[in-house]
């Protein structure tokens, strides 16, 4: 076993040679115990006899060289001392050809690694004891590796790297997470920049690194636009860190100059000369540095040109590797030299190392021991090693090793050894832990309930249900065809005998339907070459997907072209006349409700119409609104627009026909206004029923105005209208009349004396007027609808029971009435005035004349 120990910048080894002796059947044994030891400047160990007291231990199982990688833990917890001491137990069997990596540690302290590789036992057990040394440096220093300095858009940017304090030196590549913070050093980073010798800018970084690691930086100053001569200084620490018991700074500085409006530089040798700054040269690990300045003139030769320097590490010489010299003889022993490069203050350093290879018990010659024998027995006895173990065929074997005299009774005589694996048991049952598995059980009887016993073990049915079996899916197969359809096959697992010692699981492919390919079909129809043609889609199914091929079919032979705009047979052979276009309705600077408006039109061609748009234009900006390409020439066309923007709209209709002549129609305007606000949502919104009598075609009837809330068509709001229902109170046998705004029937002559006396069902005499209000006779009823308000607009006083057409319709022909009614009133007025002209004409008296008697 080698103790090996994390020193800053070198690995302090101590080898032990271990003679390997018979084994027997045991642990293995380490004693270790706890110490305080320091790291000079050169690296090398300086042991002390300090205890150190509650030290934690921790183990892996290395499963690559120098424990890059480990399997798993050697011992399950974290092992800790009460004192100085500590006995570490290894296994009998080493778990890995690459050994153990143990790692001592404690807070404050370099932790101490050990490359282990202890099994078995011999007659020393137990082995040692070994001094462990957890270390600090006496001078730490976290080297400034590199450092570069730059201007750019009026900020400085510093960019260095910075190496870790502490050096990873130890066998063990393996850094378990439980110990980066026991690893980590702390370090910090100093910025300082002066102008005029005068300080004018700091700033810190604190770091925390593993063992050897490189760190980059970078400062960013913005807002330096103030010309001169700036010297920016980079230097490191080590604070607050328990590794350390000193420290020494390394720092490196630059001089920026910045310009003020002229030409710093035209070429780098005019910012300096590069080469080594002249410090003594220092270690990185096992190579030697020098600092060399390398200048840099940015943007030459202009205005904004300025000089940066930058500081990097040279590689002036590599120390050489360690190694190990030939055997060779001394004292009647066997010896090697241990050859151990390092570099310290600047200089490689060899340290040499007398180990011992082995010790002779009958001398040494030749560089090896002298080993004499007679006969086998002088070299070993022949038995049976370590523990029983189990091979794959199920039985137990052991290993035998076997000592054999080379050249016995000579000079040149040696002993050697060989071992191999011996049956030492034949298992009816298999193998487990080295012994031979005893039967279970010989019947069903000795199992727990639900068990069978099963070749001599108490084991559960095979399956219980076909889920036990396996998961019935897909076997991953590749897809494949039946037709037009796409089918992976599909495995269903089967429970036989369920529950039963004799069950068993089955499993069976069946196809399972993943895809059907679509149908064949044709495309629409288009023009080509002056025909009509239709592309046929024919899908298929091959290698486990479905295809399409496409071609192309003449579905008809036009005589006098293709439309490409509708896709049919032209009618006629040319046409180069437009459509003639006739607007209906809306009428010019009709006003409108907002929301669909439809748009009324005949259109007349000597061909066919292709198309035709309803363009409205708006804040001056014109737009298709809707578009129709079936347009009748003999029927009324309509298009919409459910228009939401209120003001005047302008609209006009475009057609084409099949020949792609363009016709417009007249323009109109149409003024679109809000639709107002509903005033009601129920009935009850709109008031109280009310009743009276009135006359009604000469008979006493009753009037009952009932208020609804009623969806007026016209603006699609809801408002209040009245109900009128009319209901026959009484037939009136001599008319009706209103006295004392109250309506009745006009009594008869024989009703009309003053002594006329009127009798109540009861026979009491009652007033006759008021028994007439009273009669009732059978009732017809009519209802209709009539605003609630005068101010109603004319639009709410159309009936329930009319259509939005026969509304409009008699407002159309009671506009008529009206208009005949003025111009028979007009006619009738001329004709009078004619008549009155005439009538004066005809009544003036002829005048005498006056003449002398002859």
């Amino acid at each position: 076993m080698k103790h090996n120990k994390i020193f800053s910048i070198i690995t302090f080894s101590i080898i032990l040679a271990v003679l390997v002796l018979p084994f027997i059947s045991a642990q293995r044994y380490e004693d270790n115990y706890f110490r305080y030891g320091t790291i000079d400047t050169n690296g090398q160990l300086i042991p002390t006899n300090t205890p150190i007291n509650n030290v934690k231990v921790l183990g892996f199982v290395c499963s690559s060289d120098n424990c890059a990688t480990v399997s798993g833990r050697l011992w399950p917890d974290i092992l800790t001392s009460t004192n100085d001491f500590m006995r570490l137990i290894y296994p009998t069997t080493l778990q890995s050809q690459y050994g153990y990596g143990v790692y001592v540690y404690k807070e404050g302290y370099i932790p101490y690694e050990i490359s282990a590789d202890w099994w078995g036992t011999n007659p020393n057990d137990p082995v040692g004891p070994y001094n462990d040394y957890l270390t600090r440096k006496e001078i730490c220093n976290s080297k400034l590796m590199s450092m570069n300095v730059s201007h750019t858009d009026n900020i400085i940017n510093i960019q260095a790297q910075i190496r870790s304090p502490v050096s990873s030196a130890g066998p063990l590549d393996y850094l378990p997470s439980e110990l980066v913070s026991i690893y980590s050093a702390n370090a910090q980073a100093n910025l300082e920049i002066k102008k005029d010798s005068q300080i004018f800018y700091t700033e810190t970084k604190y770091l925390t690194m593993l063992p050897s690691e490189l760190k980059d930086l970078s400062f960013s100053i913005p807002d330096i636009t103030e010309p001169g001569n700036y010297i920016v200084k980079v230097y490191t620490t080590v604070n607050n860190e328990q590794k350390c018991l000193s420290y020494n700074q390394d720092s490196k500085q630059e001089i920026l100059v910045i310009p003020e409006n002229q030409i710093a530089c035209n070429m780098n040798s005019d910012c300096g000369t590069d080469g080594s700054l002249g410090y003594p040269d220092y270690c990185i690990e096992n190579q030697i540095f020098k600092d060399f300045i390398y200048y840099t003139c940015h943007n030459p030769g202009t205005e904004q040109s300025y000089c940066s320097n930058q500081t990097l590490p040279f590689l002036t010489e590599t120390c050489n590797a360690d190694y190990e010299s030939d055997n060779y003889c001394e004292e009647g022993n066997l010896y090697k030299d241990i050859h151990d490069f390092s570099c310290s203050i600047g200089s490689c350093q060899e340290q040499t190392t007398k180990e011992l290879v082995e010790m002779c018990a009958n001398g040494c010659t030749n560089n090896a021991c002298i080993s004499v024998c007679s006969q086998n027995s002088d070299c070993g006895t022949n038995g049976y090693i370590g523990d029983k173990f189990c091979k794959q065929d199920g039985n137990v074997y052991q290993n035998y090793k076997t000592f054999n005299c080379n050249n016995p009774d000579t000079l040149q005589s040696t002993c050697s050894s060989a071992i191999e694996e011996k049956k030492v048991e034949d298992c009816a049952l298999g193998c487990n832990n080295g012994q031979c598995n005893q039967p279970e059980c010989t019947e069903d009887s000795e199992c727990p309930a639900g068990e069978f016993c099963i070749n001599n073990v108490c084991n559960p049915p095979a399956c219980s249900q076909n889920s036990d079996c396996g998961t019935d899916e897909c076997n991953g197969d590749p897809d494949y065809c039946i037709e037009k359809q796409i089918f992976q096959d599909f495995i269903i697992y089967t429970c036989n005998n369920p529950g039963q010692k004799n069950s068993y699981c089955s499993n069976q492919l069946f196809p399972f339907l993943m895809e059907t390919c679509p149908n064949n079909y044709y495309s629409d129809a288009y023009c080509e070459n002056n025909n009509i043609y239709k592309d046929l889609h024919n899908f298929g199914c091959a290698t486990g997907s479905c295809f399409e091929e496409v071609s192309k079919e003449l579905f008809q032979t036009c005589t006098n072209g293709c439309n490409s705009n509708t896709n049919t047979c032209n009618s006629q052979a040319t046409d180069s006349t437009a459509p003639l276009i006739t607007l209906i309705t809306p009428l010019n600077n009709t006003s409108v409700y907002q929301g669909i408006v439809n748009f009324l039109f005949n259109v007349s061609d000597e061909s066919n119409i292709s198309k035709c748009d309803l363009i409205i234009k708006h804040n001056n900006s014109e737009m298709v609104m809707n578009s129709s390409t079936t347009i009748s020439k003999t029927q009324t066309n309509t298009l919409a627009h459910n228009f939401e923007m209120t003001g005047l709209h302008e609209w006009r209709i475009t057609c084409t026909d099949e020949f792609n002549n363009n016709g417009t129609s007249e323009k109109r305007a149409l003024v679109i206004i809000e639709n107002p606000q509903p005033v009601c949502q129920t009935d009850n919104d709109c008031g109280n029923a009310s009743s009276e009598l009135i006359c009604k075609n000469n008979n006493l009837t009753r009037k009952t105005t009932t208020p609804k809330c009623v969806l007026n068509i016209l603006n699609s709001a809801y408002e209040c209208q009245n109900q009128i229902t009319y209901e026959l109170e009484e037939e009136c046998n001599n008319k009706c009349e209103v006295k004392n705004s109250v309506a009745r029937c006009k009594p008869s002559s024989s009703h009309s004396s003053k002594d006329e006396k009127c009798y109540d069902e009861n026979g009491d005499e009652i007033d006759c007027e008021e028994a007439y209000i009273k009669k009732t006779q059978t009732r017809k009823t009519t209802t209709n609808y009539e605003p609630k308000s005068s101010a109603t607009s004319t639009n709410q006083a159309i009936e329930t029971n009319q259509s939005t057409t026969q509304y409009l319709n008699n407002l159309i022909q009671s506009s008529k009435y009206n208009i005949n009614y003025f111009m028979y009133a007009i006619t009738g007025l001329v004709a009078l005035l004619a008549i009155i002209v005439l009538a004066l004409l005809l009544s003036r008296k002829p005048k005498k004349k006056l003449g002398k008697n002859k």
